[in-house]
């Protein structure tokens, strides 16, 4: 993980404020791509080496703006189309990486493996009790 990555963290545990989703997603790698549709300015995607995930800001069918996970995961015995929408704002950083992390390991039947070490999956899953439907 970079030391940029490391900061942001460390610092989003002290700042309780909402963080915006896109700055999550750009922290953690994701980076422009003009391939992705997107409603806003948002088109991102991070490539684990065996399957990228895309982010796009959309409208849902509830006519809300949200920010929508998607990709098409395939392995030599399954194929998965990901979808999954994150509210434009998060409660924390590390909520965010949560849901990231959850998105790709519910996808995934388990625990999503990267081709490539990805350090802030592993994060994520430490930060399971922020998800939504954790929280008590």
């Amino acid at each position: 993980m970079k030391d940029s990555e490391e900061s942001n963290l460390n610092e989003s545990s002290a700042n309780p404020s909402p963080v915006v989703t896109e700055d999550v997603l750009r922290a953690l790698g994701f980076k422009v791509d003009q391939d992705v549709l997107s409603d806003g300015a948002l088109g991102l995607s991070f490539d684990f080496g065996n399957f990228k995930l895309e982010a796009s800001q959309d409208v849902n069918r509830w006519l809300r703006p949200v920010i929508t996970l998607g990709g098409v995961m395939a392995t030599d015995r399954t194929v998965a189309v990901v979808h999954f929408e994150m509210p434009l704002e998060v409660e924390s950083f590390e909520q965010g990486v949560a849901l990231v992390t959850h998105c790709l390991d519910s996808h995934a039947g388990g625990v999503f493996e990267a081709a490539s070490p990805v350090p802030w999956l592993i994060e994520g899953r430490q930060y399971r009790n922020l998800l939504p439907w954790n929280k008590r």
